[in-house]
Order: C-alpha cells, then structure tokens, then sequence
C-alpha cells in the first residue's frame, strides 16, 4: 500500500460534513491537521479524490497527494 494525504477546504458554511468524517475514519484516515488526513491505501490519489468528493458538496476542494518523506509538529494523530 502507499501513503496518501488527504486535504481539502470545505466552502459551504454550516454544512454537515458527519458522513465525510465518518467515512474517512471508517476507512483507517488518520487526522492529522484540521482538514488534514493521512491515508494507507492500495487506491490511487485519483479513486480517493473521486471517492472523498461524494462525501463533500461539489464545490468544494480537495487535493489527494502520495508521499513518503514528510515531517510534522504538534499533528493531531501519530502518523507511522
């Protein structure tokens, strides 16, 4: 499997975004910065992109990113 970051900027406020969450943590995410998600997936960044926008509204962003070199600080989940 590779490593993917999962971010995105959701643009619609008061929105309810339980089943985006839901699904990202049911699917092994880990958080790790407010609209920041770490993923271990045999998907590519395409399939997650395309699979992250039916939990979200059409207008929002998201940005799907493999990576294998990375740092953090303070992250809200340790990242392994």
């Amino acid at each position: 499997t590779m490593q993917f970051l999962i971010s995105y900027d959701l643009t619609q406020p008061g929105q309810d975004y339980k089943n985006l969450i839901a699904g990202l943590q049911k699917s092994g995410a880990r958080r790790v910065l407010l609209s920041a998600w770490v993923i271990n997936t045999p998907w590519s960044a395409t399939a997650i992109r395309d699979w992250v926008m039916k939990l979200t509204d059409r207008n929002d962003r998201v940005l799907v990113t493999e990576f294998s070199d990375w740092a953090a600080s303070n992250a809200l989940s340790k990242i392994a």
